[in-house]
């Protein structure tokens, strides 16, 4: 389907440019330009349940429109729907582009702090949801899930390649010991995609958020955890300076008990989420899975040796 011909189910304006963008987006995504607007328009995945996605949208846009958070807001079509169904059962959205600055790591201490004070407003935000959301990837995070699959891969001898390195899997089972515990109840509704690209700042501000899909159960240390992965890693290590200056900002405007959970959990949490990830790297590389699109295995055993070097 031309998605020109998407968006005029959605806008009236026909004088329209529209170009794709590919850089962090799991979904089709086009940007949008009209005489005088632009858009952001997304085929969403077929994998995504669109009832679980109107129904978090509909909880996660109020409490952040209490708060005066941005988002991307989607828009109705011309009949009325929040999505449109094109003549293959694909479902788009589209929503107004957020004007906003672009910012690259590494961020100034200044930008830090910001960014842990966005993350906080963002939390305090969602906790005032009144409902339960519904998780569009399940098993997103679940660690014990991840490691099930590693184990079942590595004992198979159909997937013996000249990717896999005993070093990394003797560190894959000692971290295994360590960080796969018994199941624990989310504490909270997080974002649960803390990457600094989801992130809108604005005169030295954050302005708000993208990407909800991911908007679920947990801990808020796991976002935390991901905002510092995302912008305070510095030639292979973590910058233990710019990540406090991250959770100084957050801690800032946060309740007692909101500290105690951070101070407690927030490494353990860091480590979990870069051993997460480390495993899901060099399932891809070991296995010829592509969950990380567009990468070789090459370059995701580097990757998982990268994350593995990070654990602190």
């Amino acid at each position: 389907m031309n998605p020109g011909k998407i968006c005029e189910n959605f806008i009236v304006d026909r004088s329209i440019d529209v170009s794709i963008l590919r850089e962090g987006h799991i979904n089709d995504t086009y940007i949008v330009r009209t005489s005088s607007h632009e858009f952001i328009l997304q085929r969403i995945q077929k994998e995504m349940n669109i009832s679980h996605l109107e129904h978090n949208y509909s909880l996660y846009s109020e409490a952040l429109d209490r708060d005066n958070l941005l988002y991307p807001k989607w828009m109705k079509t011309l009949d009325g729907s929040r999505y449109y169904i094109d003549e293959k059962q694909d479902a788009w959205r589209m929503y107004p582009y957020i004007e906003c600055e672009r910012t690259h790591s590494p961020l100034s201490k200044e930008l830090l702090y910001t960014f842990g004070e966005g993350l906080a407003r963002l939390h305090n935000a969602l906790q005032m949801i009144e409902g339960d959301v519904e998780p569009l990837y399940p098993h997103l995070h679940d660690l014990k899930l991840y490691y099930q699959k590693y184990t079942q891969i590595i004992a198979s001898d159909d997937n013996i390649n000249t990717f896999r390195e005993p070093q990394v899997e003797s560190r894959i089972k000692t971290l295994s010991e360590i960080y796969i515990s018994p199941e624990e109840e989310p504490k909270a509704i997080i974002h649960a995609d803390t990457k600094l690209s989801n992130i809108l700042f604005k005169d030295g501000q954050v302005i708000g958020f993208l990407d909800f899909d991911t908007v679920m159960p947990g801990p808020v240390t796991l976002d935390i955890a991901d905002a510092i992965r995302s912008c305070c890693i510095q030639n292979g290590k973590i910058d233990k300076e710019a990540a406090n200056y991250l959770v100084e900002g957050y801690i800032s405007i946060s309740d007692e008990r909101r500290v105690e959970e951070v101070k407690n959990n927030l490494w353990h949490d860091f480590n979990k989420l870069c051993f997460e990830l480390s495993l899901r790297y060099y399932i891809d590389a070991v296995s010829g899975e592509n969950h990380f699109k567009d990468k070789e295995p090459a370059y995701k055993l580097e990757r998982a040796k990268s994350l593995l070097e990070i654990i602190i």
